[in-house]
């Protein structure tokens, strides 16, 4: 989840917190589709216990409230781990970001060479 939510606090490092443009919306969506699959379906969470809301009648409001407060959660941490992890390698953010800047893309063996000849703190 922290990876998906990685592109929305890149932009927020940039623009502000609460400037973000739409650029990250699949990996949100993405990253809201997996955490609502961690709790609705794969019982991962403690609020909501080890259920599958997709088996079985119709789930109630209440839980429909607690599966939708569990996925905000999960994704509020997710993106203050992503948060932490660039503001911990800001050197390897900002060679990055040179890099896509000058040309747009960055391949696998580029990336990886930015990364080896920069510091990194996992998140």
């Amino acid at each position: 989840l922290a990876v998906a939510m990685g592109g929305r606090a890149a932009e927020e490092l940039q623009c502000g917190v609460g400037q973000a443009t739409m650029g990250a919306r699949s990996d949100i969506a993405d990253a809201t589709r997996l955490a609502t699959e961690m709790v609705a379906s794969g019982g991962l969470s403690e609020e909501v216990g080890p259920r599958s809301v997709e088996v079985g009648i119709e789930p109630s409001q209440e839980l429909r409230s607690r599966i939708d407060a569990e996925v905000n959660k999960l994704l509020r941490q997710a993106l203050n781990m992503a948060r932490r992890a660039l503001h911990d390698n800001t050197e390897l953010h900002s060679a990055v970001t040179k890099a896509l800047v000058e040309s747009e893309t960055l391949d696998g063996s580029s990336f990886r060479h930015l990364v080896e000849h920069h510091h990194v703190e996992p998140g």
